[in-house]
């Protein structure tokens, strides 16, 4: 994962903000900040692309959407 992206991000604004963009814990991008995060990266990773850089999927019910409206669906 670009780890770049996301420390550029946070200095900008703020790791509470990229948490809240993202869906996610403000724990958890400081854990993956630190490079001590033991969870999965890839489904940060894919949020990054979907909420930063307009990823999309083709779903079969919803047509084409978000990547991480999909994940959220998937959960």
């Amino acid at each position: 994962m670009d780890l770049v992206f996301i420390r550029e991000r946070s200095e900008k604004t703020t790791q509470t903000q990229v948490a809240k963009e993202l869906g996610v814990s403000v724990a958890q991008i400081c854990e993956v900040l630190k490079g001590t995060y033991k969870g999965n990266l890839n489904n940060l990773k894919q949020r990054v692309e979907s909420v930063y850089f307009s990823a999309t999927v083709n779903c079969p019910v919803l047509k084409n959407i978000a990547k991480h409206t999909c994940q959220e669906y998937q959960i």
